[in-house]
């Protein structure tokens, strides 16, 4: 039996439920289409990512910061202009990204935020697989 595809729009409400959970303010600037065939056409600049985030000092000592996350389902891939941003961002040592909800968990766990995902949410090998951290 296939496992159902689950939208980015859902994703990303999880994602943002996480960062808020912890204390993030969370900017919501791409919004997914309500339907595959939809065109995007929420008249940002192609490549910005979906969300922008402050987190605050970390209960370990990490420090506020804040990054750029673009939300992405399972085998999604960046278009040109997103790979450019993140691109960018790493040249200008600049947090960027790009996965769902398991991306955003490994992140606050490894960042002092969260003590331990849950085994079934865990990230191959507790890494940011399929993320890019710059």
């Amino acid at each position: 039996m296939k496992t159902p595809r689950v939208s980015e729009k859902v994703i990303q409400a999880q994602i943002v439920q996480a960062l808020r959970t912890v204390g993030a303010a969370v900017y919501v600037l791409g919004r997914p289409p309500r339907h595959e065939s939809a065109h995007m056409g929420t008249g940002q600049t192609p490549g910005i990512p979906d969300l922008y985030v402050l987190l605050p000092k970390s209960p370990t000592g990490v420090p506020a910061h804040g990054l750029w996350f673009e939300v992405k389902s399972v085998g999604g891939r960046l278009r040109p202009q997103q790979a450019d941003f993140a691109a960018l961002c790493g040249g200008a040592n600049v947090k960027h990204l790009v996965g769902g909800l398991d991306v955003a968990l490994s992140y606050l766990q490894q960042h002092g935020y969260v003590r331990e995902t849950a085994y079934y949410r865990r990230v191959r090998g507790d890494k940011l697989d399929g993320a890019t951290t710059c």
